[in-house]
């Protein structure tokens, strides 16, 4: 009996085993995290780009289909910006029974869930840190019904950290492009 038990060896993990896994997952992790965080931004960025390509896109699509001027206002000191029917701007009412129906001052509603579509840079997270920094010229990108873009060549520059996206619209054809 004193010989089996001599052959039985002892079987797990010693201390210094399990210290070496830790140290090996802590540099891997210090190693992967800002890179994970630079790509999040990265998607923070193009996501509020592509929102607003959308938005560009949609009051284009109705300048069009309806005949007459619909716009994208934006306000860069609130970090948002709305989407208009031109012919209600000056009007506080709202005109559910427009076609299409308007909120108060022209701002059109959402095309998904039907809310006024305005776009609040600062109010959602998938933009946190996301900044509207200019629109040139003016605050307006107006689109006309043939789908042409009023002021000529208007700019967005939406900015995270140091990385920036420029929407562009060509005034000719109304065409959104990003940088």
């Amino acid at each position: 009996m004193h010989g089996l038990a001599a052959c039985k060896t002892q079987t797990g993990f010693t201390l210094l085993d399990l210290i070496l896994v830790m140290i090996i997952v802590a540099i891997t992790g210090m190693i992967s995290v800002p890179a994970f965080n630079s790509v999040a931004s990265i998607a923070r960025l193009n996501e509020a780009a592509a929102e607003t390509v959308s938005a560009l896109e949609f009051a284009r699509h109705r300048a069009i289909l309806f005949q007459r001027p619909f716009g994208l206002r934006v306000d860069t000191a609130e970090n948002r910006f709305i989407v208009f029917d031109k012919r209600y701007t000056a009007d506080a009412s709202p005109h559910p029974d427009a076609i299409p129906p308007v909120n108060s001052n022209g701002v059109l509603f959402h095309p998904i869930d039907k809310t006024a579509y305005q776009i609040d840079f600062d109010d959602r997270n998938t933009f946190s840190g996301v900044d509207i920094s200019a629109v040139t010229p003016g605050n307006e990108i107006l689109f006309h019904a043939d789908g042409h873009a009023a002021p000529q060549s208007p700019t967005m520059v939406i900015v995270l950290g140091k990385e920036q996206r420029v929407i562009m619209v060509d005034h000719v054809t109304g065409k959104v492009t990003v940088q």
